[in-house]
């Protein structure tokens, strides 16, 4: 009976040490203005973001197809930002 015990103390131990490292490593990771994760994350958003304006501003300029397929007729402008 003193055995079953030992085993279930020991491996709630074991879990309690793992969730610590598994906090230790996010706090170590994602906290500060010059973390690891912080800086690739700011680099992925700003690439995602020219990205984005890049194709808006490609779209705008445009010619061709709308976004719903159809093709304005000549002379008719389209705004992308007038919505839905």
């Amino acid at each position: 009976m003193f055995r079953k015990m030992k085993t279930k103390g020991q491996s709630t131990v074991e879990y309690i040490l793992l969730a610590t490292a598994v906090i230790g490593a996010m706090i170590f990771f994602t906290t500060g203005p010059n973390s690891a994760l912080t800086g690739r994350l700011g680099n992925t958003l700003n690439s995602t973001a020219d990205s984005i304006g890049s194709i808006s501003n490609r779209l705008v300029n445009s010619q061709g197809a709308t976004a719903n397929g159809v093709t304005p007729a000549p002379g008719v402008t389209v705004d992308p930002t007038a919505g839905f």
